[in-house]
């Protein structure tokens, strides 16, 4: 087993539970922190009550850390019921995630540990064209604010020397543990079963998707490189697909016609400050990352497969 201790903040939240999966599986050490203490968490991690938010506990989770993985974010929207769209756990993310950053940042410093954060693509707002790091963070809404404010935290502690710091962008989760998510439990569940399932949005641009072992294994690589850049990475994915390709293969692969309705404009524009991901084109451009460490991200109808086993397995 490597003497490393690697801290995953968020465990039990989809990213932090690949992390967790992945360097379980190659021996590594992981200490997994979440709010309560509870959750499905791989054999051999130890799990840990705490919120991080306060920075004297921050210390004592992370004491020893080689590695702290912040995966941790207030939740999304459950879609469960489309017409009646709801947030979940946390109200705003606002309210958390500069925070909890905050913390990491004073337990990773105490450690003498380096930061990998797991960050999406708010802080861009509406992108008319392909998404590269050289992008001016516009983001006017309060979350992508809000991830402004995590992000420019981490690279002035990094550019200060307190800690090394690298952040990896990815969104559009799909695969193990990932329910809450426009292609998560809601498609999928629904392509295993052969009931309807509603896109949002254009049906036809093509879009970025990240499987969340791939997201993982790119923040693992971040980790593993022998310094910290202070830097903003886009990890890899597979090439871009309509989100009616997508689900049609989703709908393939579990065995079942597929069933795809185009849900009413008055549907997804409830995602508000979303929107934007899904009226247009969007492409995740991962040439600085595939530059620097390559990159050979799962093929989509794989990714697809092994998620749709791992959901036909927790049925």
């Amino acid at each position: 087993m490597s003497s490393s201790l690697y801290v995953i903040v968020g465990v039990t939240g989809p990213l932090g539970a690949a992390i967790a999966r992945a360097l379980c599986k190659r021996g590594d050490r992981v200490r997994g922190v979440n709010r309560s203490g509870h959750g499905k968490v791989p054999s051999g991690v130890e799990l840990v009550a705490a919120d991080v938010k306060d920075a004297s506990i921050a210390r004592q989770v992370c004491a020893g850390a080689t590695v702290i993985f912040h995966c941790a974010s207030a939740p999304y929207t459950d879609w469960s019921n489309p017409t009646v769209p709801k947030p979940i756990r946390w109200t705003d993310e606002t309210d958390h995630l500069p925070g909890i950053t905050r913390g990491v940042i004073a337990g990773a410093a105490s450690a003498g540990a380096r930061i990998v954060y797991g960050d999406n693509f708010y802080m861009y707002g509406p992108v008319d064209e392909p998404l590269t790091e050289e992008l001016p963070w516009a983001a006017t809404d309060r979350k992508g604010l809000a991830r402004i404010s995590a992000v420019q935290d981490l690279l002035d502690a990094h550019g200060k020397g307190n800690v090394g710091v690298d952040i990896g962008h990815a969104s559009d989760f799909f695969g193990p543990e990932v329910l809450n998510s426009t292609v998560g439990d809601r498609v999928f569940g629904a392509a295993l079963q052969g009931e309807p399932v509603e896109i949002f949005g254009a049906p036809d641009v093509l879009h970025t998707y990240s499987f969340i072992d791939d997201v993982a294994a790119g923040m693992i690589t971040l980790a593993d490189s022998p310094t910290a850049h202070g830097q903003v990475w886009h990890l890899p994915n597979d090439e871009p697909v309509t989100p009616r390709h997508f689900m049609k293969v989703a709908y393939e692969v579990a065995g079942n016609p597929h069933a795809i309705q185009i849900a009413d404009d008055s549907v997804w524009q409830q995602l508000g400050y979303q929107a934007h991901l899904h009226d247009r084109e969007y492409i995740v451009d991962h040439t600085k990352f595939a530059a620097m460490f390559g990159a050979k991200p799962t093929a989509l109808r794989d990714a697809i497969r092994i998620t749709i086993d791992w959901l036909r397995e927790r049925k």
